[in-house]
């Protein structure tokens, strides 16, 4: 069974910042950067004249645009680059009350209709994306599959219990030939 429509809610997100969303916003992740000053050393050790051997760092300092705050108390030259404090923070916010027909949604299902964090993390180099969005699409589908049948049969032992017994035989068999699939066959190695 599978159920398709617009997902809706009863009320709006409401963030702690200083951006209101759209009314049909089911989740709003605000990112917050800060223009600020970042520390870059580099030491280097030289000999002496009268030997031994010494160690300069040297500092710069540049202006970005950072999500955060770097504590320009712990710079090594602190005076001049000083960063203020962040009036906001990055942070996400879900609407509450999110349903599709009867069925509630919980934050965490919300965040999931949102992004799907390995694929986008991976999507940067787009073969990689492609063959980890295939094996999350494979292991999502084998998940599935072992699990949904446990859960309908279990519901079918309820209503009619032959029906139910099927469904979990299926659902054992069908992990069992995962299970088996996986381990697979041990290599043959060819004699020459």
């Amino acid at each position: 069974m599978s159920r398709a429509g617009c997902a809706a809610k009863n009320h709006r997100v409401t963030p702690n910042s200083a951006v209101t969303p759209p009314p049909d916003t089911l989740r709003q992740i605000d990112q917050v950067e800060m223009s600020q000053w970042q520390e870059q050393t580099s030491s280097e050790t030289r000999n002496k004249l009268c030997g031994g051997t010494e160690t300069v760092t040297t500092c710069n300092y540049r202006r970005v645009w950072q999500e955060g705050r770097n504590d320009s108390n712990r710079f090594l030259q602190p005076k001049g680059h000083q960063n203020p404090q962040m009036r906001y923070t990055s942070a996400a916010f879900n609407a509450p009350g999110v349903t599709l027909g009867g069925f509630r949604f919980s934050d965490v299902q919300v965040s999931g209709l949102s992004v799907n964090p390995l694929k986008v993390f991976v999507d940067v180099v787009p073969p990689i994306g492609a063959v980890i969005g295939f094996g999350v699409g494979l292991c999502a589908a084998v998940l599935t599959a072992v699990f949904a049948s446990a859960i309908i049969a279990i519901a079918w032992l309820f209503y009619r219990p032959p029906m139910g017994i099927l469904i979990l035989t299926s659902g054992a068999g069908l992990a069992h030939g995962f299970t088996r699939l996986r381990r697979g066959r041990p290599l043959q190695r060819k004699l020459a």
